[in-house]
Parts: C-alpha cells; sequence; structure tokens
C-alpha cells in the first residue's frame, strides 16, 4: 500500500479505487464474521490498511469550476468528434439537456419518454424509474421553458421509449452499469480543446452556481441537483413543483 500511495511510485490505480476496494473487502469479512463463517474473535487484517489509507494516504480532489458565458456555449455546440456508438442528436442535445437540468450524464443516458410526467401543474422529469447513483438522485426536475421543444422533438422521433438508445453502456467486470459510458469518454477527451480542466461534470456545477446566483436557496438547488440533504430545513420544506420551476428558470 505504501508502494501505491508513494508520490514517487509508477501509479496505475487512483487512491480512491484503492480505498473503495479495501472498503469492498472490509465488508465482506464482517459479513463473514455475522454470519458465523469465520471465528468469532477473528480480526478484520483490512481495518489498520483502510485506517492508513483514510488518513495518510488521502489526497485534495481538485473541484470542478463553473464554465464561463462562452465556455458553456462551446461545450454545447462542439464539433461532432466521437465513437461510432454516438449519433448526431445525442451529441448535440445531451448537453443541453445537462446545461438546463444538472443531470448526470448516466441519468440523461436512461432518459425515456415516461419520465417525462406533468406534477402539480408542472412539467417535469421524473428520475425515480431509472437505474440512479444514490437515493437522492430520485426526484422531480422541472422542464426549463428552453429545453421544452427540444423534449418534444426528441420524444416525437424516438422509435421506442428511450430518447437515446446508442450513447455506449458498458458494464464493469463487477456489474457495475455505465449508462453513456462511450458518449462520456469521447465527450470529455473534446472539453479539453476547450479548456484543459473542462468536462460534462461541468455542467452540474453551472446549473447550481446559476441557481443560486439567482438567488435561488440551497435546498432547492440540492432538490433539483439531486444532493443528499440531511438538514432541517430540507426535511420540513415541502417540495413545492412551482417554485422548483421558478429556480429552474434561473439557468442561462
Amino acid at each position: 500500500l505504501q508502494d501505491l500511495v508513494a508520490e514517487d511510485s509508477k501509479r496505475t490505480l487512483g487512491m480512491a479505487t484503492i480505498k473503495r476496494t479495501i472498503e469492498d473487502l472490509r465488508k465482506c469479512i464482517f459479513w463473514a464474521i455475522e454470519d458465523n463463517r469465520t471465528p468469532p474473535r477473528y480480526k478484520c487484517p483490512i481495518k489498520e490498511s483502510s485506517h492508513y489509507i483514510e488518513s495518510k494516504g488521502k489526497k485534495n480532489v481538485t473541484k470542478k469550476r463553473c464554465p464561463n458565458n462562452a465556455e458553456i456555449e462551446q461545450l454545447c455546440s462542439m464539433e461532432r468528434k466521437f465513437s461510432k456508438n454516438t449519433d448526431k442528436t445525442a451529441w448535440l442535445s445531451i448537453p443541453t439537456i445537462a446545461r438546463y437540468t444538472g443531470m448526470r450524464v448516466g441519468e440523461i443516458a436512461q432518459l425515456s419518454k415516461s419520465w417525462i410526467v406533468e406534477r402539480q401543474g408542472v412539467r417535469c422529469i421524473d428520475t425515480s424509474s431509472g437505474d440512479l447513483k444514490t437515493r437522492s438522485s430520485e426526484r422531480l426536475i422541472p422542464v426549463h421553458s428552453k429545453l421544452s421543444g427540444l423534449l418534444d422533438d426528441l420524444i416525437g422521433s424516438a422509435k421506442g421509449d428511450k430518447l437515446f438508445p446508442d450513447v455506449g453502456t458498458y458494464t464493469t467486470p463487477s456489474g457495475v452499469i455505465k449508462y453513456g459510458h462511450y458518449f462520456l469518454k469521447s465527450y470529455n477527451k473534446n472539453c479539453k480543446k476547450i479548456a484543459a480542466d473542462l468536462s460534462f461534470h461541468c455542467f452540474r456545477v453551472y446549473a447550481n452556481t446559476q441557481m443560486l446566483d439567482g438567488g435561488v436557496n440551497l435546498t432547492d438547488c440540492e432538490r433539483i441537483m439531486g444532493h443528499a440533504n440531511s438538514t432541517t430545513n430540507a426535511t420540513y420544506t415541502g417540495e413545492n413543483l412551482a417554485r422548483l420551476k421558478q429556480a429552474i428558470e434561473t439557468i442561462l
């Protein structure tokens, strides 16, 4: 482990990957203990190692910055250079949807006709039936006025329920499904031509920043973005879609 985290060593794995793998192994060992599959006095050999990585090997994570006005326009109209897994419609539409919703690429890649619903008189994207990153990702996202026409066009031209059926789904050896994986790889590669520190995730930063700058309260931003929130304010504030619609409209 010391060789893996040493700064002068040849690194082939990121710290997050190493830590996650050890944590998974640790959970398996504790499961075995609880299920009486090992002697009751068995001591988990992973515990000290995971503590080492937590306290000694943790490196600073660079936060994604918010694109400026010129960059956001470029990100939404990049020249079409990508793998065969993504068609032209998806290449141009997915960034625009991300811009006005703050949705993750894996969520947009699963976007279906059935996700477009009306609740409380507000047209929304309902992500609850998707294969989502976290439970807090289940949410209703009001449709931005600048996005409504695009969604109508996509729904009208879709041959099945899925709006983007060919964006390159990848299943990892451990069985994790990454929706839009090949689209994301191609898109992020092309982003670097605009600025080295830009990526698809910057759309989430942009949407969140636009709403906060527009005076939207933090709780509503977190509801729209699908961020986990355990604050008292979030617990007692009801979901008012008319208010969230006003919040989403602050995105330029």
